[in-house]
């Protein structure tokens, strides 16, 4: 039977997209900001440092988006707060510094977002240059102004984060598709996008604050630093404008946290709940099914997707609307792979391969031979997506490698690998995923040259993810005591979280741990 629902799956499956709207309360009018903080630029030691000092009455706010730019240099976060410091030298030209920074009332404890320029002049650096209003000098949080072409719904949202990497594919297509697109220019015109590089320390803060664990994530924050939405990989085109364009006056996580108003519209309370599963907070979640209908696909969806029930798939079966719930339907059972076919066929091709590789790995002990012709359905539709063009492909390259490779071709997945290394020189995303793949292939020294070149062109947290298949490839060669040595000094170079920062960068310094465990036995080998 799961055979028989292969091919029209491969054939048939084609784009589609989902996208929920947001709840918008009603917003009263804003008070009156405070003053500007004080803001200069001093000159120091190999650079520029920014000296901030709130206004009487009112402080800086540590949670909201801030962002310091000098000349095409920026930065963001804390670290602006906390007295930014840039690397500067003698300019050509002169360069304009713009200052953004979250103010807070003590009184009222309402917030505004303080908006600074300046700018400064060629040659070196002077000792201090201020900074001062832009002429509108705040933006007060409620209604912050914006560019005439931008959609009236950004109102509430000031920044969107989006949490990126280079070695993550729909990161990349998200950004070729859309963020970099120039036929959108006028949709994101009045969003202000902050790219916020995962694989960097500098990402810790904010990565903790938002507990981001996947990625793309975009979160949107208003003025006050407050989460007015989520979205959690890349939907596709269509999908990811029509959620910037909904944001609007969006309640904030923690006003949703606190469950439904009374009277709430139950379609709303629906689409609600299944917003805030998708955001990983289910009690909140339940909190809003309460005031759901039972029936409502938004609420199956959302059950679904916290705890497959077969009452529950039998009815988003029979309504014959696809979405993500089907990949939970599939991990927990398998083998409604055909009832689900017509509607996996409405996904997009990626997304139905993902469907296939999910029923391969639930049927691989039982029915081996049903999971590798999976496999191969799933490669024909991740092969079906690639154009030839390297820099078109590039987000995909190592979705389709290690889908080549699971399908049984490990060498059509490293030729692509190969070609993607030599067109990308500086990534360590090709290298390190040939390497795995070499790994798992016991092709211990190919895999050690490819381990290497990852490692070489790898920063930050990527180093910790390069050094394991190293160190594997090693002790492959029986050369332990260099595998252990590889690992230590990856160890002792990586950059470490502070307590109570939770990031990806801790998980991966436990794995270094664990494999030094593992090669504790035997020194000799």
């Amino acid at each position: 039977m799961l055979l028989q629902t292969l091919l029209p799956l491969v054939v048939l499956a084609s784009t589609s997209a989902q996208a929920g709207p947001a709840p918008a309360p009603a917003a009263g009018p804003p008070p009156a900001p405070p003053a500007l903080p004080a803001a200069a630029l001093h000159r120091c030691r190999g650079g520029l440092k920014l000296r901030l000092q709130a206004p009487a009455g009112a402080h800086l706010n540590p949670e909201a988006p801030a962002r310091l730019e000098v000349g095409p240099a920026a930065l963001g976060g804390a670290m602006v707060q906390d007295g930014a410091r840039l690397p500067w030298t003698a300019q050509a030209a002169a360069a304009p510094l713009r200052l953004e920074v979250g103010l807070c009332d003590d009184t009222s404890g309402a917030c505004w977002l303080a908006k600074l320029e300046g700018s400064l002049p060629a040659g070196r650096p002077p000792r201090s240059t201020p900074l001062g209003p832009p002429g509108a000098a705040m933006a007060p949080a409620a209604t912050p102004p914006a560019p005439a072409a931008a959609p009236a719904a950004w109102g509430a949202v000031t920044e969107v984060y989006d949490f990126t990497a280079v070695w993550c594919p729909p990161c990349q297509q998200m950004k070729a598709e859309v963020l970099e697109d120039p036929a959108n220019a006028a949709d994101l015109a009045g969003l202000r996008l902050t790219l916020v590089d995962v694989d960097r320390p500098e990402s810790w803060a904010l990565k903790s604050r938002y507990a981001v664990t996947g990625y793309p994530t975009l979160i949107a924050v208003d003025a006050a630093g407050a989460e007015r939405g989520r979205l959690i990989g890349y939907p596709g085109e269509a999908a990811l404008l029509d959620w910037l364009r909904g944001l609007g006056a969006a309640p904030t996580l923690d006003q949703l946290r606190a469950g439904p108003p009374a009277g709430v519209d139950p379609a709303l309370a629906a689409e609600t709940a299944l917003d805030l599963t998708r955001r990983g907070e289910v009690a909140a979640a339940q909190l809003w099914l309460k005031a759901a209908p039972a029936d409502h696909v938004a609420a199956l969806s959302a059950r679904v997707e916290i705890k497959p029930e077969a009452a529950d798939l039998d009815k988003l079966t029979a309504l014959g609307q696809p979405g993500p719930w089907i990949f939970a339907a599939l991990s927990a059972e398998p083998t409604r792979l055909h009832a689900l076919g017509p509607l996996i066929a409405q996904l997009p091709p990626e997304q139905a391969a993902d469907a296939l590789l999910i029923t391969a790995d639930g049927v691989a002990q039982a029915d081996p031979g049903a999971a590798k012709a999976l496999r191969l359905g799933a490669r024909l539709l991740y092969d079906g997506l690639l154009t030839g063009d390297l820099h078109k492909d590039r987000p995909l390259i190592t979705s389709v490698a290690h889908v080549r490779a699971e399908a049984g071709d490990l060498p059509a997945a490293l030729t692509l690998l190969e070609a993607a290394a030599v067109r990308f020189p500086d990534e360590f995303t090709f290298h390190h995923a040939a390497a795995e793949l070499l790994v798992g292939a016991k092709r211990w020294s190919e895999a050690e040259v490819q381990a290497r070149a990852a490692y070489a062109t790898a920063f930050g947290d990527q180093r910790l993810r390069a050094v394991l298949p190293l160190a594997r490839a090693l002790d492959g060669q029986g050369r332990r005591p260099e595998a252990r040595a590889a690992l230590v000094a990856a160890r002792a170079e990586a950059p470490v979280p502070g307590p109570g920062v939770e990031v990806r960068t801790t998980r991966y310094l436990k794995k270094v741990d664990e494999e030094l465990e593992k090669l504790k036995a035997d020194p000799a080998k």
